[in-house]
């Protein structure tokens, strides 16, 4: 009959804490199996096959105690007599933290009288196991109890301490016995000791797994890995909601084509930063001006996939060569036999331009001992015949060239740079950075390039 009560009362108690905080009753299921419901129970399964819930787990706990106590009434010993009910939860911010409310009713024997003493408590504790299916509780709280002696109501509030002594008996059934002291800070009421005893029921809850949210932030947004010490690395924050949850992720940066430059990947919990100083996975090399595109994915226990994505943008470069620096930045780029930078049926090549012209300017700014030279490339037709070339360079690409570097200066003076500082040539063919007969490339042979030399 004890039972019975106690499991209808285990279950009314914990509906209602489910009601406020849905989680799944059991304390293993088969890997990456996500029961969506409360009410839904881990299939059985062979020991092999089981896996412990990888994800955060709580535990509730209904009791019925009851309680004797010591105290004094008008100088002399009273004692007192009472039960009380008590649900609790462990482990909803911290693995071991134990959260407690407990309503009950005792009271005071006095000569005159019982003093009729109803109430409630809060209490808080860390639990800690011990071998042979022990555990140890201390606990500290408040209690609120309503006192009615004969000239009326009369409020006592309490704090109170002590610790919680559990023995397993069958199956998430304990005894438990709870010795406290409790000291009066206003009403009627003398500091007392006390004694509760009773069963205690625990359930183990599994709480669904929170979706992970990964994600990236670079810093700072533009980097130039050239070696002077100024912003030559970038340092990515990863982000997730709960490392300890992670069983695999990966950080991959990806060019301008859409191919992985650079990738770093690993199992267990994420780093929190990882710093990049542009360097790829080949031999391929980082290109100044252009826009890197990177993410961070995760893999839960479950196997749950999650992608945050960031940008980290490669600022102009100014690469040491002796005496002079070259400076290494997205191509100033001309239409075919143009030397325009700003071509108004082009309006995407015009902005383009725009932006590495304005960087060029303003890393100008910092060499003041410097000049500057322009030197313009064009792309040869006639590559396969060296007479041919030899003609088409002294006719057509060094005079192309030459106009293409003359309009790049035009364009950094009208920027605000002095006339006097700067200096253009072309070099028609030479050194070309794309292969002639490359058709999809070769348009890059089309460019300026940037020289700083000390003055």
């Amino acid at each position: 009959m004890m039972r019975d009560y106690r499991t209808r009362v285990r279950a009314i108690l914990a509906a209602a804490f489910l009601a406020a905080y849905p989680a799944i009753n059991a304390e293993t299921l088969p890997a990456k199996t996500i029961v969506p419901t409360a009410a839904t129970v881990a299939p059985s399964a062979p020991a092999s096959a089981v896996k412990p819930w990888p994800g955060r787990s709580i535990r509730t706990a209904t009791a019925l105690e009851g309680i004797a106590s010591a105290t004094s009434s008008e100088g002399a010993a009273a004692a007192g007599f009472g039960m009380r009910g008590t649900l609790a939860v462990e482990g909803l911010f911290a693995r071991p933290l134990v959260l407690e409310t407990s309503a009950g009713y005792r009271w005071i024997s006095r000569t005159e009288g019982p003093l009729p003493l109803p109430g409630a408590a809060l209490d808080a504790g860390w639990r800690y196991s011990l071998p042979g299916m022990f555990s140890v509780t201390p606990l500290a709280g408040v209690s609120l109890e309503a006192a009615f002696p004969e000239s009326g109501a009369e409020a006592a509030f309490q704090i109170s301490a002590g610790a919680r002594f559990a023995f397993l008996l069958s199956e998430g059934d304990y005894l438990s016995v709870t010795p406290f002291a409790s000291v009066p800070v206003a009403g009627p009421l003398s500091p007392s000791v006390s004694l509760a005893i009773g069963l205690r029921s625990e359930n183990p809850w599994m709480l669904p797994m929170p979706n992970q949210k990964p994600s990236v932030r670079a810093s700072p947004d533009l980097f130039s890995p050239d070696g002077d010490a100024v912003d030559d690395e970038v340092t990515f924050a990863l982000r997730v909601r709960d490392r300890s949850l992670i069983a695999r992720w990966s950080l991959t940066v990806y060019g301008s084509d859409n191919a992985v430059f650079r990738q770093w990947k690993g199992s267990g919990e994420p780093p929190r930063t990882i710093v990049w100083k542009g360097e790829s996975d080949g031999k391929k090399t980082i290109e100044a001006g252009s826009e890197y595109r990177v993410s961070f994915e995760t893999e839960d226990a479950l196997g749950a996939i999650g992608k945050g994505e960031t940008k980290a943008t490669c600022d102009i470069l100014v690469i040491k060569d002796g005496d002079r620096y070259k400076v290494r930045v997205s191509d100033i780029n001309f239409p075919s036999d143009s030397w325009e930078v700003s071509p108004k049926d082009s309006r995407k090549l015009l902005e383009a331009n725009r932006k590495t012209l304005v960087r060029i300017a303003t890393l100008f700014s910092r060499f003041p001992d410097y000049s500057l030279t322009v030197e313009g490339y064009a792309n040869a037709v006639y590559w396969s015949d060296a007479k041919k070339l030899a003609d088409e360079q002294k006719k057509e690409l060094i005079p192309l060239s030459q106009k293409r570097a003359d309009a790049v200066k035009a364009a950094l003076v009208m920027l605000g740079i002095d006339e006097k500082r700067i200096h253009a040539r072309g070099l028609g063919g030479e050194k070309p950075v794309a292969d002639f007969a490359d058709s999809g490339s070769a348009w890059k042979n089309r460019r300026v390039e940037f020289i700083l030399e000390k003055r």
